[in-house]
């Protein structure tokens, strides 16, 4: 007989959602963490809940920049020269997605998935979550029109597809009367009124609680080695030995890609490293999140400070915290603020678990239908996991949703996916 029904293995915001729907819906559930709760890119990422920034990382023109600033230590886009073959067909799967035609294909996809998202963590903290929430919109902050300009057409159509209110374009005076603290610099905006953000730690925190009131047991430490697959079950070798399950729930994050290749799937996973400040005393009160458009700086208001996050790093050393990347986001975001900003707090780094062709992994695995794959969410990890959670917690049910057709596992593989989707010809 299985020790659970179901093995969630992962704490991040996206493990937690699942093993929290699943739980509430009467479902014998354990929870599984190689480290602590909230260990990796849990807590150390914006914690914005933004659908209409949902387009995917491989977006048209984005090659060139990262060409472009391939020499600049300090830039928010950097592919380290690393001759690992993973890293290597990785990028070039990325140079393929960033197509126009992939690119608004994954966008639909994304923004499907994303749809309601908002409304949910409205309604987890009906249900008992309790976490630090803000619901007052995102500001788009741009030192440069022709930027601005680049931009609004992306997000008119991404608040279309993802069903958002319409975002109010701002001149320089709208800036100032939304954002007074933002400095002269800044000369128009992009208002997103529905968008939110939270408190990474008090989302990670606040779902490890209420899993533990439904009764649903942690097991910290424990690293998973492997998975083998039974007609009758699942069987999980770990660090601290074995258990079973009927239903196995992969949500790793980076971790994700070693465990399932134990149960023979094959899953082009890999790190995008991100970095991050946290500031005791803001530099100037800011009443909503704001996002330094030029620099790449999500800008997050706290009750206990201020959080600065940015960047992106494709291969080298995972551990490595490189501190003239993370100083960047410091020396970009000054021209922002009047008075600039500054820090003698030491960064942090997070590493965002990426996909070659930008969208999530959800999913049954074709040769092994008790593993269930939920990781590869990028910089939308919050923003997508109580929705992740339900759709999982479907899958769990004997349910297929038909919005995840585009995240199959398998779509990786040739003769899958590896052809573009039907309504696309080939670039």
């Amino acid at each position: 007989m299985a020790d659970h029904a179901v093995v969630v293995i992962g704490t991040g915001p996206v493990g937690l959602s699942i093993a929290f729907e699943l739980a509430t819906r009467g479902i014998d559930v354990a929870v599984v963490e190689a480290v602590t709760v909230g260990s990796g890119a849990a807590r150390r990422n914006a914690g914005w809940v933004v659908p209409i920034m949902a387009a995917p990382v491989p977006a048209p023109g984005v090659v060139g920049k990262a060409a472009r600033w391939m020499f600049d230590p300090t830039s928010p886009l950097r592919v380290a020269p690393d001759l690992d073959p993973r890293h290597i067909a990785f990028m070039i799967g990325m140079l393929r997605a960033s197509s126009p035609r992939r690119f608004e294909h994954g966008l639909a996809a994304v923004g499907a998935l994303a749809e309601g998202t908002l409304d949910l963590f409205d309604a987890y903290a009906g249900r008992g979550v309790d976490f630090e929430m803000h619901r007052d919109g995102v500001l788009l902050a741009f030192t440069s029109h022709g930027e601005f300009e680049a931009h609004v057409k992306e997000y008119l159509d991404a608040a279309r597809v993802a069903g958002l209110s319409t975002p109010e374009l701002l001149d320089a005076a709208g800036v100032r009367e939304a954002e007074p603290g933002l400095a002269d610099s800044v000369v128009a905006g992009i208002l997103c009124p529905d968008q939110m953000h939270l408190n990474p730690d008090s989302y990670v925190d606040g779902l490890r609680s209420a899993i533990t009131e439904l009764g649903v047991p942690v097991l910290e430490g424990t690293s998973v080695t492997g998975l083998s697959v039974a007609s009758d079950g699942i069987t999980l070798s770990s660090s601290h030995g074995s258990m079973s399950a009927l239903q196995v729930v992969v949500a790793a994050g980076v971790g994700s890609a070693r465990i399932v290749a134990s149960a023979g799937q094959r899953l082009p996973l890999r790190f995008g490293k991100g970095y991050g400040y946290d500031l005791a005393t803001p530099p100037v009160p800011l009443r909503r999140a704001v996002y330094l458009a030029e620099a790449k700086v999500a800008v997050t208001p706290l009750n206990d400070g201020m959080r600065l996050a940015g960047t992106m790093e494709f291969g080298g050393d995972p551990d490595r915290v490189d501190l003239r990347r993370a100083a960047g986001i410091i020396t970009s975001s000054r021209p922002y603020f009047e008075g600039g900003i500054d820090t003698d707090r030491a960064p942090w780094a997070g590493l965002r678990p990426m996909t070659p062709d930008g969208l999530p992994v959800i999913g049954r695995m074709r040769r092994a239908p008790g593993v269930i794959v939920a990781t590869g969410h990028a910089m939308l990890g919050v923003t997508l996991a109580p929705r992740t959670g339900q759709l999982v917690a479907d899958l769990v049910e004997d349910r297929q949703p038909p919005e995840l057709a585009p995240f199959a596992v398998e779509r990786f593989e040739w003769g899958h996916a590896a052809r573009p989707p039907a309504n696309e010809v080939a670039n």
